[in-house]
C-alpha cells in the first residue's frame, strides 16, 4: 500500500486507500465476522466445554437414578389425587416445568389460600 501513496499518479492518504480498497468489497461486514468467529472458535469452545461436560453427566446421572424416578412417580400420584375428578385425574405424565411449581404454596395446599 505504501508503494501506492508514494507514486507520482496516486496523491491520497494510506487511510484514503485503504477505505476505497475496503468499500469495493462486496459484504464485507459478514465476511469480517465470519473470519472473527472463526479465529474465536476454538476459544470459545474451550471456555463452554466444562460446563457441557458437566451439565452432561448431570443429566446422565439424573437418568440412571432410581431415587429421582421415584421422586417423579410420587410427584404423578400426588398430582392425579389432587386432580381426581377432573379431566386430569388420570394423567400418564406432567410436564417438567410443572416441577418449579411444586413447591409454590397453592399447588401444596390444593390452590385455597
Amino acid at each position: 500500500m505504501r508503494r501506492f501513496s508514494q507514486s507520482p499518479w496516486f496523491r491520497y492518504d494510506d487511510r484514503v486507500y485503504q477505505r476505497y480498497v475496503m468499500s469495493s468489497v462486496k459484504r464485507l461486514m459478514p465476511r469480517l465476522q465470519a473470519i472473527q468467529f472463526k479465529l474465536q472458535f476454538e476459544e470459545q469452545l474451550n471456555n463452554i466445554k466444562p460446563d457441557v461436560v458437566a451439565v452432561t453427566a448431570a443429566c446422565e446421572e439424573l437418568r440412571k437414578s432410581e431415587t429421582f424416578a421415584k421422586l417423579l412417580q410420587i410427584i404423578l400420584l400426588v398430582g392425579n389425587y389432587m386432580n381426581s375428578g377432573s379431566r386430569n385425574g388420570s394423567a400418564y405424565g406432567f410436564s417438567i416445568s410443572y416441577l418449579c411449581k411444586v413447591k409454590s404454596r397453592n399447588v401444596i395446599r390444593g390452590g385455597r389460600k
